[in-house]
């Protein structure tokens, strides 16, 4: 699962928990290291509110000053999803983590290597970019050098005569 959700981070996406749970289960999760992965966690233990529950839903995308619409919601119990497909976020019921990535790369969130890939194209079109932008850059000062010596020269020539005339 901490690969998905590399992924997802990978992908610019904000990764939060939304979880029915207890004390005890926050505490074990909490030392191993489970919620480090995440940027938010919303437990029900500490919200008072459970899923399916809608304000719970509404409590998370107040705090994290989102649209519905901009949120993916992820859970295996449809009874969790229909709350959340009702305000207008989009959902995936999580089956197996082959389907998931399908359904990740439908929504368009690619793969580690799609995301390399992208990237390295970014940057190779930046670099090709700076270079044209380094080249025009030089013409224009040459131009303009050039230009302002010519101008310089007109000036001269144009005093010259004056003081022969």
């Amino acid at each position: 699962m901490s690969e998905i959700i590399e992924r997802l981070h990978l992908a610019g996406y904000t990764v939060s928990l939304l979880s029915n749970t207890y004390d005890i289960h926050a505490k074990s999760n909490e030392l191993r290291g489970f919620y480090d992965n995440f940027d938010n966690v919303f437990l029900s233990n500490e919200i008072g509110l459970i899923k399916p529950d809608m304000d719970k839903y509404i409590y998370v995308l107040k705090k994290l000053g989102s649209k519905p619409k901009r949120c993916i919601f992820i859970d295996d119990k449809i009874s969790n999803l229909i709350p959340a497909h009702e305000l207008g976020i989009i959902v995936i019921k999580f089956e197996s983590l082959e389907k998931f990535k399908q359904q990740l790369n439908d929504i368009g969130i690619k793969d580690r290597k799609e995301i390399k890939k992208r990237y390295e194209s970014y940057k190779k079109k930046k670099k090709e970019y700076n270079k044209i932008k380094r080249k025009y850059k030089k013409a224009k000062k040459k131009y303009l050098n050039k230009r302002y010596r010519k101008k310089k020269s007109l000036k001269r020539r144009l005093e010259f005569q004056k003081k022969r005339a």
